[in-house]
């Protein structure tokens, strides 16, 4: 008994695919191309406008901040929370997660942060690595800055560079180091303070108040309650303001 034929269906044709997709894949490895190509989407079809996993951000280095003329992904009003590409700056608010390129701004910052320079206002949490990284008066560092010029004004952590200025609750480290307040080591060729609680470790070390250890070739004090080990050790006021090698006052 024959059955009835079913009338054949042609092949559907395969899928287009836009041009572009195969030139990137030849450019990135395919786990690569996927992450970056799904984080796209994914800011693009974001559903709250207050968040986006990736901004992209082609502002001038020159641009004088968050206007509303922007040249950006999203608005400097969206929090990122993912990736932040400054080509050569991008203007947020709020970051968290991965921020690379050339000029990094933010009020807030918390994650890694890898950039030529970096600006931030209020607070940053995490790893800022820049030539120079600048933080305004009444800002917050908790983590590890290290930058050609490092200045941050509260700094709980770690601060590393050639010339870095900071209140610091930690350990300072450069060539030529400030700090408003010490707690913790200054280690650098000269350190300077108006107040040290802690070690100050280098060929010049200076402070106007002592209160701990100044290990050095010379060693200056204005004030002091604990020890000086250097070459020379100065404490102006005291009945022997120089003194060679050793100098203890408690």
């Amino acid at each position: 008994m024959s059955h009835p034929s079913h009338p054949s269906h042609p092949e559907s044709p395969p899928p287009l695919n836009p041009p572009v997709l195969p030139v990137l894949c030849v450019f990135f490895p395919r786990p690569l191309f996927t992450f970056l190509f799904s984080l796209f989407t994914a800011a693009l079809c974001a559903a709250s406008p207050s968040f986006s996993p990736l901004q992209i951000g082609l502002n001038s280095p020159f641009h004088t901040g968050p206007g509303g003329d922007e040249l950006q992904l999203v608005s400097p009003e969206t929090a990122i929370i993912g990736l932040r590409l400054n080509l050569p700056v991008a203007f947020n608010h709020d970051v968290a997660g991965l921020d690379i390129g050339l000029f990094s701004y933010a009020d807030n910052f918390s994650g890694i942060r890898l950039n030529l320079g970096s600006w931030t206002d209020k607070t940053v949490r995490g790893v800022d690595v820049s030539l120079w990284a600048m933080m305004l008066e009444g800002s917050e560092f908790g983590g590890i800055q290290i930058a050609g010029l490092g200045i941050a004004h509260h700094v709980r952590g770690i601060q590393a560079g050639l010339l870095t200025y900071g209140d610091i609750r930690g350990v300072q480290m450069g060539l030529w180091n400030t700090a408003i307040d010490l707690r913790g080591l200054q280690l650098g060729l000269a350190n300077f303070s108006d107040t040290s609680r802690g070690l100050q470790l280098g060929i010049f070390n200076s402070s106007g108040t002592v209160r701990g250890l100044q290990l050095g070739l010379v060693n200056y004090a204005c004030s002091l309650r604990g020890l000086q080990i250097g070459l020379l050790n100065i404490v102006p006021d005291s009945s022997l303001p120089v003194l060679p090698l050793l100098r203890a006052s408690f």
